[in-house]
């Protein structure tokens, strides 16, 4: 228990010491001469221009930060001790307004306010029964797909706006015509429809986001209960945030003191920070497990961003608060944007993320394909409608015509959107914080934010091009255990080749472009840059004229399709799988394992194993005697079999043949087959070949040769027994025994 509340702890702590280093100094100062603090407290609020314009140019110095920090504290203490004082002035401020209403105008306020939320009320309702018919249609359906659920979130935030706009332009009619003049009254009913159309438009955009009444809509897979966990503190803190925030500015119009409004500002900054880092604490695993996203193994990025999301957004909420405090103190007025500028920037980039899937997701499932059905469901789902179980053969039929481009473009589009959003919501914080400038500055972060936006949707278009051609055209991969197919494979095709470093040239010629445009954006002249780069590439020319030979070599063996990457090549000194070119070199890696990289001028020869198809000789011994004829027979009619075999017919490229006696040995005729197949394939075949082959044989009764070795011993009387065999003769018998014992395999028995 202890370590599930030790942030929350420690964030206390954190506050209270944060308080006291700043009020003990304060506090003490004010004890030695608290009239001289008092002075500087009633010093001017807010630079004059020549002074705002002198600050612009520079930074401000230490001296003068000391001094504005100092200031800040010492009203932030006055700020405080006025705490006290403050429901009596809110009391004489209500007795006696700024406007002089007469007596009893609180009633006739309240009447007023009560009159106007009335009217408001009944045109939100006429509204939610006018857009009740859309909502209906827009209404997904069970297993609803990803733009449906989008149109209708996206539907039911807009109904929602329009009826909160509803309620505040009737009520603020109502008012206006009920009391035309200014008064307290006017004053009360006009903050209270401003307080309330502002909460309930926060809600509204939260509530549906997260989609909490309607489960089918829902995006971000949370159910009930963890949809209202989640949204639950966040709204009530808005809320409460909200009121106090209405209740300075109400009072401020009624002709209460600035100290005491102020007051009243900072103690709204304090609840809305604290309220907000509370539930940002509670539910940063939740939040956490959003950003990880239903992965089981999420990207780097995204680990990292959901386990430190909390972090910097306490962080910012800090700094937030601080500015927006300090800016109160400083000049008697409040911007709430800091603070509340993250999630204006969420509700920002989510509405535009949410225009642009919806756009995205039904123009592509116009063009899905007949076979390919919506978020996952299993291909050939939509086939034969009237058959409750399609067979495997529609299913397969229907993947095959499945192609896989709408689907990558379609992920494509949606990272381009979502980066979009982002860029969206960080102009948006931006903005709020005053950063973005307006005029020559806007339009210069305008032009360099663009460049940098095309150069990247450039470069991720052509990375998803090349990367689906080359899936498109990836090579045969032999299974795991046959490593002789590995050793020579098929290879990739020509396309798979050359796309590799055609996509290296059109990165590196984006980047280019795109860094000399955001030069030029920057105010930089590029001009310059074109002639250095002239006087370098002379320079290079003439010092790496081993690396321009690598280069110029290396096109031409691609040009000349010498090899491709997966394919078994020979240069002389090395030999294996093509595994990475590059533009000056290229990686072989041996059948046992080394990896040789070779540059491409240092080929005089090269032959390639893996091209086209290969022919398999294969030698058998047979004893004398054997009928060569019908062996060949025998041969012939084994290879029209396999040829006919569903599993190893389709890998050969000319059937099993005989070639007849090639060689006639002491012991043996050597009669040899062959076959062609392609690279890689002659491998498996052979295995097949050699046992059919000794099955047939052992059918057939043909035998195959043993290595033999005649010995003739002749003795003194003509026979050749061995005890009448000299010591040097067994000795020899001996060693000749001993060599055909290694040579000749042991026979089961």
């Amino acid at each position: 228990m202890m370590r599930r509340h030790s942030p929350i702890v420690a964030m206390l702590i954190a506050a209270v010491t944060v308080l006291v280093l700043v009020c003990m100094p304060a506090a003490s100062s004010l004890a030695q001469d608290p009239l001289s603090i008092a002075q500087a407290g009633t010093g001017p609020a807010v630079a004059t221009p020549e002074q705002a314009e002198a600050g612009s140019g520079m930074m401000m110095a230490p001296t003068e930060a000391l001094e504005g920090m100092v200031s800040i504290r010492n009203r932030l203490w006055l700020t405080l001790r006025a705490a006290p004082a403050a429901p009596a002035a809110i009391v004489a401020t209500l007795e006696n307004p700024a406007q002089g209403a007469q007596a009893g105008w609180i009633w006739r306020a309240l009447l007023l306010t009560c009159l106007s939320l009335a009217v408001g009320a009944l045109a939100a309702f006429g509204i939610e029964r006018w857009t009740a018919q859309l909502r209906q249609a827009a209404h997904p359906a069970p297993g609803a797909d990803k733009a449906a659920r989008i149109a209708f979130v996206l539907t039911r935030i807009s109904t929602s706006l329009l009826a909160i706009l509803a309620l505040f332009f009737a009520g603020l009619t109502t008012t206006v015509v009920l009391s035309p003049e200014a008064t307290p009254a006017r004053w009360t009913s006009l903050m209270t429809l401003a307080t309330l159309s502002a909460f309930l438009l926060q809600r509204d955009f939260v509530v549906g986001i997260l989609s909490q009444h309607t489960p089918r809509a829902r995006l971000t897979g949370l159910d009930d209960a963890q949809t209202r966990r989640l949204s639950g503190p966040f709204l009530a803190v808005l809320a409460v945030s909200c009121a106090i925030f209405g209740l300075s500015g109400w009072l401020s119009g009624l002709g209460l003191q600035e100290s005491y409004v102020d007051l009243l500002q900072v103690i709204a900054s304090g609840v809305l920070c604290a309220g907000m880092i509370v539930c940002v604490i509670v539910r940063r695993e939740m939040v956490a497990r959003l950003i990880a996203g239903p992965s089981r193994r999420p990207s780097r990025w995204r680990a990292t961003l959901a386990a430190t999301w909390h972090l910097f957004a306490i962080a910012y909420l800090l700094a937030a608060t601080a500015f927006s405090i300090a800016h109160v103190l400083m000049s008697s007025t409040y911007q709430p944007g800091p603070i509340l500028g993250p999630v204006a920037a969420a509700l920002a980039g989510a509405l535009v993320l949410g225009v642009a899937a919806l756009v995205i997701e039904r123009q592509f499932r116009r063009r899905r394909a007949p076979g390919e059905s919506r978020d996952g469901d299993p291909v050939g789902s939509d086939i034969q409608a009237g058959s409750t179980h399609p067979t495997e053969r529609d299913i397969v039929t229907a993947a095959d015509h499945v192609s896989p481009w709408p689907e990558r473009w379609r992920r494509y589009w949606l990272h381009v959107a979502t980066i979009f959003a982002a860029l969206v919501a960080a102009a948006v914080l931006l903005a709020v914080w005053g950063l973005l400038g307006r005029g020559e500055t806007a339009r210069h972060w305008l032009a360099v934010t663009s460049v940098l936006f095309a150069t990247y949707v450039l470069y991720s278009a052509v990375r998803v091009w090349i990367d689906g051609q080359i899936a498109d055209e990836a090579g045969h991969v032999p299974e795991a255990g046959d490593h002789e197919a590995r050793e020579i494979g098929k290879g990739s095709s020509r396309l798979a080749t050359l796309l590799p470093l055609l996509r290296k040239i059109l990165i590196a010629a984006i980047v280019c472009i795109g860094a000399m445009l955001l030069l030029a954006g920057l105010g930089v002249s590029v001009a310059p840059l074109f002639a250095g780069a002239g006087v370098v590439g002379l320079a290079i020319g003439f010092g790496a004229q081993t690396l321009i030979r690598d280069i110029f070599s290396g096109a031409f063996f691609l040009l000349d399709d010498a090899f491709r990457r997966g394919e078994y090549i020979d240069v002389g000194s090395a030999k294996g799988t093509v595994e990475k070119i590059s533009v000056r070199s290229f990686q072989l890696r041996h059948h046992n394992g080394p990896l040789n990289t070779i540059p491409f001028g240092e080929i005089k020869q090269l032959t390639n194993y893996s091209r086209d198809w290969v022919i398999m000789k294969l030698n058998l011994r047979l004893v004398y005697g054997t009928d060569i004829e019908r062996v060949r027979k025998l041969i012939k009619k084994l290879g029209a079999e396999l040829a006919q075999d569903p599993e190893v017919g389709p890998l050969f490229l000319e059937p099993l043949k005989s070639q007849g006696v090639i060689q006639m040995e002491d012991s043996a005729m050597i009669l040899r087959v062959k076959f062609m197949a392609r690279p890689g394939d002659q491998f498996i075949l052979r295995r097949v070949v050699f046992t059919r082959i000794h099955m047939l044989f052992d059918a057939e009764h043909i035998a195959f040769a043993n290595r033999q070795v005649t010995v003739r011993v002749e003795t003194v009387n003509g026979r050749a027994g061995e005890e009448e065999l000299d010591p040097a003769t067994r000795a020899a018998l001996g060693s000749v025994e001993s060599i055909l014992d290694a040579e000749m395999p042991t026979k089961p028995r």
